[in-house]
């Protein structure tokens, strides 16, 4: 866009100190310089059960306390003794190639793994799978993905913040948070609890930002040339 400003006065030389424009852009795609006001990627952030899950999943939403202001919003994952079930969202805000972190607080249930896979899936990927017992994070695998890396940080109650930090070359699909209740190819029934997804482009977890009913509002500070 282009601002353009006149003054009537021909003797006058009117100095801008400020402008302020509002535009309307609900498909702009974020660009790699702007500066973002709110950084989680990801919707559904905290409604579990409103993510795809995979054949025999189930997820029970509320079921405990949530370890960061203590809310009953916690949920309930839970997999049956098959191998590779999951539930999975995309980060449709998140289309561009760079660092990316994702990360979700994670308490054990019956079972005490959890196992991420992250990236645009198709395409490339990581994947690492954290104790929730020991309090341990394993060794990432991935393909294509570099610089892959994994954290666990211990909170009150049995709760872990886990996190997978992953830079990824491609810009199509965007971002996929695939979550397993348990080691991603074990044939194990049982479940863990859940809360707090978080996908954002940065080489670390930073506070955890929900959203509003499933719905953003994001100030930019755009990085036009």
């Amino acid at each position: 866009f282009r601002a353009k400003l006149t003054s009537d006065d021909v003797e006058a030389s009117p100095k801008v100190t400020a402008l302020s424009v509002t535009v309307d852009m609900p498909d702009r795609v974020d660009a790699v310089a702007d500066t973002r006001s709110f950084v989680n990627l990801i919707d559904q952030e905290e409604a579990f059960d409103n993510w795809t899950a995979v054949s025999g999943v189930t997820v029970t939403a509320d079921q405990i306390a949530n370890p960061v202001n203590g809310q009953v919003t916690a949920d309930l994952v839970a997999k049956p003794a098959t191998a590779y079930r999951y539930v999975q969202r995309d980060a449709t805000d998140a289309v561009e190639a760079g660092t990316y972190t994702y990360s979700v607080y994670a308490k054990a249930g019956t079972n005490t793994d959890v196992t991420f896979l992250v990236g645009p899936y198709s395409t490339q990927w990581a994947r690492v799978t954290f104790d929730l017992s020991a309090g341990t994070a394993g060794t990432p695998g991935s393909v294509g993905a570099t610089n892959v890396s994994a954290a666990i940080v211990s909170l009150s109650d049995g709760w872990f913040r886990c996190s997978i930090t992953a830079t990824f070359s491609v810009t199509s699909p965007n971002q996929q948070f695939y979550i397993y209740p348990g080691v991603y190819n074990a044939a194990v029934a049982g479940n863990v609890y859940l809360w707090g997804a978080q996908v954002e482009r940065a080489s670390s977890a930073s506070a955890f930002q929900s959203h509003t009913n499933g719905s953003k509002v994001v100030t930019y500070s755009p990085a036009f040339k």
